[in-house]
């Protein structure tokens, strides 16, 4: 089945990507650049969006059952 998520959910789902992506670059910087202290703030943070990411996904998965 397709995705069931409404409009707003999709979205979300978008901005969420977007975020995803934004963290993965600065990663990146702080790699490059050496900028350990930077390090744990980023992870934290992507994993707090994956996570937000995983929770639409179930809802996705839920809605097609």
């Amino acid at each position: 089945g397709c995705a069931m998520l409404t409009p707003e959910e999709r979205d979300l789902l978008t901005d969420i990507q977007d975020r995803l992506l934004e963290l993965y670059v600065q990663r990146e910087h702080v790699n490059r650049t050496a900028d350990w202290a930077q390090l744990p703030a980023v992870n934290r943070e992507i994993a707090v969006v994956e996570a937000q990411r995983e929770e639409l996904r179930r809802w996705e998965m839920a809605g097609t059952a």
